[in-house]
């Protein structure tokens, strides 16, 4: 099995200088699609609470935004770019997290009244998402604020309620979904599509509910030909796809393509995925046509990164990431710029908290930030800002 680094929140380090972390060589570089953020310790603290800004012409980092709070990660921007959703940890005193928007001009504009069980969610903070409606107006986003406290505070009981918010006041609109309250288990991961259309219920087994038509479809959990199969917790982009990693005998045997109704779409067996060297796979990366997806995936302790094409059914081994010189692993989730061909990836090394966000180009080259040398967990969470074209 692959060989997963975690950074923890109370992580000790060692002090941080208030410096420049680039060390990308501009001379002859070309410029990004977009800027990049990441995150990045503040000071002697032990936690994520800057976010370092990459600028796109120039390639040098800089401050875009430092907390006065104890953990940030920035989520998504808003249609039009103008306010960042970040995910926010208050203080080591509360037991929940707040979604937040920054400005463009990395100011703190306000955060949201409904919030987020720390005990509830756990370590959900890692892959919790939000989305937009189309007019910047209202956010979506998960809460189970409310239900904790209708639970009179108990921590063995979670639901969870996907929530539509509006921006100017920071209330919650209304309820569009709502979970079961379950004993002893936090609750089902949500994932929605950008329009609202279909909600994903990471349960077992799994769900999707048509929110439109108020219909449940139950996802196939095994495929005779396959096996079982592990559902990735987001929709493409557009909303037309889920991917599910099929397994037998905890062995990868394939991956399907499953519509948002529960129909099979498009399958690779295990024959096909050993014909390009790989016997292991993370959750796929989507370009924002849909044409095509890239994901970390490998064979034994290699890591590569790769790119499937949907039409051509073909893969493409993009540029082998581990082992090399470095001797750096590759983390999940990677970011996809605008471009939809430029990559930002976290690094680490085995045994060490120190972590670095490498740059792939398409012309691939390597552009990196951080670095060991500085003894520090330097980088984290990278997101694009939006293109400026």
């Amino acid at each position: 099995m692959r060989v997963r680094l975690g950074l923890l929140l109370g992580l000790c380090v060692f002090f941080l200088p208030c410096i420049s972390l680039s060390r990308a060589q501009t001379d002859g570089s070309t410029p990004l699609p977009a800027d990049l953020l990441f995150t990045t310790l503040t000071g002697d603290t032990p936690f994520f609470t800057t976010l370092m800004r990459v600028d796109a012409q120039t390639l040098q980092t800089s401050p875009f935004y430092v907390d006065a709070g104890v953990y940030i990660r920035p989520l998504s921007w808003s249609p039009t770019g103008d306010l960042l959703a970040i995910l926010r940890l208050p203080s080591t005193d509360v037991d929940y997290f707040e979604v937040c928007l920054v400005t463009a001009e990395g100011v703190l504009k306000a955060c949201f009244e409904d919030k987020i069980t720390v005990h509830g969610f756990r370590e959900r903070g890692q892959n919790y998402t939000v989305t937009w409606s189309e007019d910047g107006r209202n956010l979506y986003f998960v809460t189970d604020y409310d239900l904790f406290h209708w639970n009179e505070g108990t921590s063995d009981e979670w639901g969870a309620c996907l929530v539509e918010a509006e921006v100017s006041t920071g209330q919650t609109w209304q309820t569009i979904y709502q979970t079961q309250v379950i004993a002893h288990y936090p609750p089902p991961i949500l994932s929605w599509t950008n329009d609202l259309h279909y909600l994903l219920v990471s349960q077992w087994p799994p769900i999707t509910i048509d929110l439109w038509e108020n219909v449940e479809f139950m996802l196939p959990q095994e495929l005779p030909d396959l096996g079982q199969l592990e559902f990735c917790d987001q929709f493409s982009p557009q909303g037309q796809y889920l991917t599910a990693r099929a397994y037998v005998n905890d062995e990868l045997a394939g991956w399907v393509l499953v519509s948002p109704g529960g129909q099979i779409v498009q399958t690779v067996n295990s024959e096909q995925l050993q014909q390009v060297g790989i016997d292991w796979m993370e959750c796929p990366v989507w370009q924002s046509d849909e044409a095509a997806f890239y994901f970390l995936g490998g064979k034994d302790k290699s890591t590569s990164l790769f790119k499937y094409v949907l039409a051509a059914n073909a893969f493409v081994n993009v540029k082998q990431l581990y082992p090399s010189d470095s001797q750096y692993i590759p983390l999940s989730p990677i970011s996809l710029a605008p471009d939809n061909a430029t990559l930002a990836i976290t690094f680490g090394i085995p045994g060490s908290s120190a972590t670095e966000i490498h740059v792939l180009t398409p012309d691939n080259e390597w552009l990196t930030y951080g670095g060991e040398e500085m003894s520090v967990p330097i980088g984290e969470n990278p997101v694009w800002f939006p293109s400026s074209e």
